[in-house]
């Protein structure tokens, strides 16, 4: 009734879906002077259970009225209900005809209904085609996804309206994300030359560090890691050379040394000045490893 309220007493006739439709609503706005009429779902309260346990046959109506609202259940397709202050709920021949050459006749209401609704039902319709598909529990993320949607349509009727020659719907819609990708990578920060380095990269080259040995697990006094520089560049320098091989668990030394400050585990000689001096400590322990082979 708050949505109606700047429209009541004006003789205005309101189209709506079964979101809405109850017979106390349709009653009401009859008071007010204004006229309604929309789909229905059958277990509204005030729906007659007579409607309910009906079922014409294909190409049928039933019609229920209290003098002031009509109720219609009317089977095509599928069962439909609509309730209406409107219409008297009397079948109308269609200008189509049936497979046998025979005229179609629907419900006045159900005619009304499909001509004054169908912007609303195109809207949801092209709004599907991209619709939110994934299932979640949260109900902010369909509503969002929505929104979205909506405004995606929008924007291709008021282009629609202002284009001589307008593209389909599907292609404005590559073509809006394409664009909004390009303007993203324009205006995101451009790196130039060597990318920085982390806080955390920075403090491991330039603080004070101190070895110790590692934490005791209960078994051991200390307890022995693989070593974070020699174990990964161990591992790289096997597969290069034995390519297609499981790699051995012994790739990579043991240790029982930690640094301090970093807490991880690194052989005291040459791992634990490789990781504080250089940035790529993988890479520098591969290279000096070559050039001891050499």
């Amino acid at each position: 009734m708050r949505l109606a309220e700047p429209y009541l007493l004006k003789g205005y006739k309101i189209y709506m879906d079964n979101y809405f439709s109850s017979p106390a609503l349709f009653y009401n706005l009859w008071l007010n002077g204004t006229l309604a009429c929309g789909t229905l779902r059958s277990n509204r309260r005030g729906v007659p259970d007579k409607m309910k346990n009906a079922h014409p046959c294909k190409g049928q109506m039933m019609a229920f009225n209290n003098g002031t609202l009509v109720a219609v259940k009317f089977s095509d397709k599928k069962e439909v209900c609509l309730l209406t202050t409107i219409h008297e709920g009397k079948m109308v021949n269609t200008a189509k005809r049936d497979s046998e050459g025979n005229l179609i006749a629907k419900p006045d209401c159900v005619l009304d209904y499909n001509h004054n609704m169908g912007a609303v039902d195109r809207c949801d319709q092209m709004v599907a085609y991209a619709g939110f598909d994934r299932r979640t529990l949260k109900w902010w993320k369909k509503v969002f996804f929505h929104m979205l949607g909506l405004a995606v349509l929008n924007s291709y009727i008021l282009y629609k309206q202002q284009t001589a020659n307008p593209v389909l719907h599907r292609i404005f819609r590559r073509q809006l994300v394409s664009q909004l990708v390009s303007a993203a990578e324009i205006s995101g920060p451009q790196q130039k030359g060597r990318r920085r380095q982390s806080a955390e990269v920075l403090q491991r080259l330039t603080a004070r560090h101190f070895i110790g040995y590692s934490p005791s697990t209960g078994r051991k006094a200390h307890a022995s890691r693989k070593c974070i520089v020699c174990g990964p560049a161990e591992t790289d320098l096997f597969r290069s050379q034995h390519p297609g091989e499981t790699v051995p668990k012994s790739c990579g030394r043991m240790t029982c040394f930690q640094c301090k400050q970093c807490q991880v585990a690194l052989c005291v000689e040459p791992c634990f000045e490789l990781f504080h001096t250089t940035a790529e400590f993988v890479l520098a322990y591969k290279r000096q490893r070559r050039q001891e082979e050499e």
